[in-house]
């Protein structure tokens, strides 16, 4: 075997085509946290060398704001990322053993979201199937789904 460079965009591409698949498909929600998590994480650093903010960090400075104008406290910036990743985190630690609960459907759409907007930032065009993906939270709407 031969040794291959491979850009980290590159990967993170790869990691969010295998997990729009497999949520399309209906399958393995918890691998699909798990790659469109990476994505979005590497994407994310991308978009930070480029001098750019990411999800993450929009995300994480709403939360941040809100809770300081609504209760008047302050978050530091780890805690609200630890928060919108707590599903993410909780399927690729050990955490003791313990059993987690969590919606995971929402959760994969949640964290493919936000791995849709990353590549749109870094690339400045929607992924191929962010519009199928789109598709699909509609008519999970329109049945009564949770979107």
């Amino acid at each position: 075997m031969s040794c291959q460079c491979i850009k980290k965009v590159d990967i993170a591409v790869e990691f969010l085509d295998l997990a729009v698949q497999l949520y399309l498909k209906d399958k393995n929600y918890s691998s699909v946290i798990h790659l469109a998590g990476a994505s979005e994480e590497l994407l994310g650093k991308a978009l930070e060398s480029k001098g750019q903010n990411h999800i993450l960090k929009e995300k994480s400075i709403e939360i941040i704001e809100g809770v300081k104008k609504i209760f008047g406290l302050k978050v530091e910036e780890k805690n609200a990322c630890g928060e919108i990743n707590r599903v993410k985190n909780e399927i690729k630690h050990w955490n003791n053993g313990e059993d987690m609960c969590a919606d995971l459907e929402f959760s994969a759409s949640v964290i493919l979201q936000r791995a849709f907007k990353n590549y749109h930032s870094y690339f400045e065009r929607q992924h191929n199937e962010h519009r199928n993906f789109v598709i699909k939270k509609t008519k999970n709407q329109s049945n009564g789904g949770f979107v």
